[in-house]
């Protein structure tokens, strides 16, 4: 998530500390929308149960993975999903999986909905062999991300259907390292923007990114979207030049490796 500069006046609740439990039975799993996934994927991996380890290094919620369908190393949790909790219109429903369209970073959850948790269907294998998946994007992760520094983790989405990396087009135009203000280009992973300094600021993030997208529309003819959540402050409805997002549910600073 991106806030702006501006003063934000509004309530944001947070499921973080409302974190319930991850209640197994056999192949499946009810999580409450704060459990940490990280935490998730590692309870899973001790009982034999496969499906998400590859998504064990994004720091986040469960509800953050189920609002932005979150994925890594081949797998995305919409794939695991039986039914998710919701509060909707002053109701709590419970919406099948298969009701919901879990696409790339995106699903049909709407503005206003919050999530409150969801039921998982896993599947067995050898305890082993899901530590060691999870021990090797562990360490993929490490090599090939800025683990420690600021950031909201990728800041773009990959081209859809084009089978590109968008960080390795970004390092590929020479942007690795650019900087404006308190604003980076990761030197790691390209497709990360850092901030560095106490008086960092969200103007400087997104004038960098503006500049990424402006030249990959002049040099690839690719619209390049935001993965990023861009909130802006009360009264405002866009930040630098984008719709702002205020999504309920949607509170995860998960980072993709495969972008």
């Amino acid at each position: 998530m991106l806030a702006d500069d501006e003063e934000h006046r509004y309530v944001v609740l947070s499921t973080r500390e409302v974190k319930g439990e991850a209640r197994f039975d056999g192949e499946r799993v009810a999580v409450s929308a704060g459990f940490s996934l990280p935490r998730l994927c590692v309870e899973a991996a001790r009982r034999g149960l496969a499906g998400i380890e590859g998504l064990g290094g994004i720091p986040g919620t469960v509800g953050g993975a189920l609002w932005m369908n979150a994925g890594a190393y081949g797998q995305e949790i919409g794939q695991v999903v039986e039914s998710v909790r919701v509060a909707r219109e002053g109701r709590v429903v419970e919406v099948p999986g298969s009701e919901v369209s879990w696409d790339y970073r995106h699903t049909s959850f709407r503005e206003g909905e919050l999530l409150l948790g969801a039921t998982l269907r896993l599947r067995a294998d050898d305890p082993e062999q899901i530590k060691a998946r999870m021990e090797e994007a562990k360490q993929q992760r490490f090599s090939t991300q800025p683990h420690g520094a600021r950031s909201a983790g990728c800041f773009f989405k990959n081209p859809p259907g084009s089978g590109l990396s968008t960080g390795r087009m970004i390092d590929e135009m020479g942007m690795k390292g650019e900087r404006r203000g308190s604003a980076v280009v990761s030197p790691v992973h390209a497709n990360f923007i850092v901030t560095e300094g106490e008086g960092a600021r969200a103007g400087d993030a997104l004038a960098l990114a503006e500049e990424i997208r402006e030249r990959f529309r002049r040099e690839h003819g690719i619209e390049l979207e935001y993965e990023v959540e861009f909130w802006g402050a009360e009264g405002k409805d866009e930040v630098g030049g984008m719709e702002s997002k205020t999504e309920g549910g949607g509170l995860s600073d998960e980072r993709k490796d495969e972008d």
